[in-house]
């Protein structure tokens, strides 16, 4: 039975990832690509807050018998020896032997053998599969490969929390990923011209979008917070910085350097921008170092 302490809020979900944290990096992919689908997916990285304060081992244990149409194993030597993983996994497969139905899942990254997951279960290989491509696989165990059109796979990213990206402001319906978990953000572009571009508030990650009139460079910023962002869009030029807010109050600043379009007889669909993430909070970017 749920309580305070040990459960979601009830919540359930279609698949559930369990991994160690050794493979965090793919498995994030993976995560982050479900979920881009639509798929209600158990990612620890995504319930970070959910769980904090909660006894993890009722918490897991609840989760991985109960609230999941499948689990996904991410089966490595560093998963048989953490005391959480194996916590998921006996309640998985209590789970798959009461309902007699097919619910673990195992993805391999190595031979080692798993208490339970006879080596005679049909697996998947990380090594052949990217990210995204087991999320594809995914959809379609659960039935809703339908849902899965090319413009939803997840769009290319950087989880640096400054750099330099150039991306086709025309794939990926003009999307890029930058940062990660609560300072992660999705710039959203259109409309590229010779010297600017529209970027949007439309992703579900960002709050706001605005102009940083007048500064040429981010570290000129120092108060992010007292700019305009009660506009759903922003067409910053080459040159200027635009500013996104967050869902979780983080700031993150984007120098237009350059714009590519065909449609003005460029000879590529592009668009260069150097940006820096307020990854600690705050809105002055004079006091972030950058590169």
């Amino acid at each position: 039975m749920t309580n305070g302490l040990t459960a979601l809020n009830g919540q359930t979900f279609a698949v559930g990832l369990s991994f160690a944290g050794e493979q965090r990096a793919y498995v994030q992919d993976v995560a982050l690509s479900l979920r881009e689908k639509g798929v209600t997916v158990f990612y620890d990285g995504f319930h970070e807050v959910d769980l904090w304060g909660c006894d993890l081992v009722d918490t897991l244990n609840e989760l991985y018998s109960e609230s999941m149409n499948l689990v996904v194993v991410f089966i490595s030597k560093d998963y048989v020896a953490k005391d959480f993983t194996n916590v998921e996994r006996r309640a998985a497969l209590s789970k798959a032997i009461t309902s007699r139905q097919k619910y673990v899942m195992p993805v391999r990254f190595d031979d080692t053998k798993i208490p339970g997951i006879p080596n005679t279960f049909g697996y998947l290989s990380a090594s052949e599969n990217s990210p995204e491509q087991l999320a594809v696989k995914i959809c379609k165990a659960l039935g809703i490969s339908e849902r899965v059109k090319a413009n939803e796979i997840s769009p290319p990213y950087s989880k640096s929390a400054q750099g330099t990206i150039t991306f086709n402001h025309t794939d990926h319906d003009g999307r890029f990923l930058i940062g990660e978990d609560e300072w992660q953000f999705e710039i959203a572009t259109s409309g590229a011209s010779n010297d600017g571009i529209y970027i949007y508030n439309d992703p579900p990650s960002i709050n706001g979008v605005a102009i940083a009139e007048g500064y040429l460079a981010i570290a000129e910023v120092q108060n992010a917070k007292a700019l305009n962002y009660t506009s759903r869009t922003r067409r910053p030029k080459e040159g200027q910085v635009a500013v996104l807010l967050n869902n979780q109050g983080f700031y993150a600043a984007l120098k237009i350097v350059d714009v590519k379009a065909l449609d003005f007889k460029d000879d590529i669909d592009s668009i260069t921008i150097e940006y820096v993430i307020l990854r600690r909070g705050g809105c002055d970017f004079s006091v972030e170092l950058i590169a």
